[in-house]
């Protein structure tokens, strides 16, 4: 499972802790506006520090897996936060 292996990675914490600290933060989230407290939609989580780091750890470990599966040789890899752009040498081609 690529998030496990994320996560194992990166942390001794076991993944179903992990998945528990890590729904409780997502659950805690709050903000105020003119006065009034506002509790954070868990599917509108723009800008959330956390989610942002979990999401890269796993486009990272997602590129490592990926690239070395690929059965060609690639000329460009680029990602921008969950963007990815790659080129290729056609089948045949050398450089």
């Amino acid at each position: 499972m690529l998030l496990e292996d994320s996560i194992s990675k990166k942390t001794k914490i076991p993944l179903d802790e992990f998945l528990i600290a890590f729904q409780m933060v997502l659950n805690s989230i709050v903000f105020i506006f003119n006065k009034k407290i506002y509790k954070q939609n868990i599917w509108d989580l723009y800008g959330i520090t956390l989610v942002t780091v979990i999401a890269n750890m796993i486009m990272q470990d997602f590129k490592e897996i990926t690239i070395e599966m690929l059965p060609v040789r690639l000329l460009f890899y680029y990602r921008y936060v969950d963007d990815i752009i790659l080129f290729r040498l056609r089948v045949g081609d050398t450089l």
